[in-house]
């Protein structure tokens, strides 16, 4: 849970050792992971999108752009996009948090709670969508996603 203290008056706090505490809430805050350890779920990143115990998440995943992976457990491929909107990449995944496909084509019809959520490369807020946009393209080649993939 999370214990929160008001130290508003410290004095007091060292005259009247009795005072009592009070937990407010029991939510976790969960840690952002660090980009090359993130792995969501669809259902986890909902939770991402909705919920202030991820607020760790969101600050971060709004001060990025970047090249991602989405992985389909269902049928075993991959769909690579990018991201350098204004939300950075939580205002993409926003969408997918709420369609499930992001209006992506080959994603519709699938499964989307068999999705997982990773990154190729982030960026910087700010670096040219071009750079941006070069990466995921190259991300395409190497991995076969438009040929054997979801691209």
């Amino acid at each position: 849970g999370v214990l929160h203290i008001d130290w508003s008056a410290p004095l007091q706090w060292l005259q009247n050792k009795d005072r009592p505490l009070v937990i407010v809430d029991n939510k976790v805050l969960k840690r952002y992971p660090g980009d090359g350890d993130l792995l969501i779920s669809l259902e986890e990143l909902k939770r991402v999108v909705s919920n202030s115990e991820y607020s760790d998440y969101r600050a971060k995943l709004s001060n990025v752009q970047g090249v991602y992976e989405i992985y389909s457990t269902e049928v075993g491929k991959t769909y690579i996009g990018s991201a350098t909107g204004e939300e950075g990449v939580l205002g993409r995944w926003k969408n997918y948090a709420e369609t499930g496909h992001g209006g992506n084509k080959y994603l519709k019809g699938l499964d989307y709670s068999k999705f997982l959520f990773s990154f190729r490369k982030t960026y910087p807020m700010g670096t040219l969508s071009e750079e941006v946009v070069h990466r995921e393209y190259l991300e395409m080649e190497k991995s076969g996603t438009r040929v054997s993939g979801l691209n």
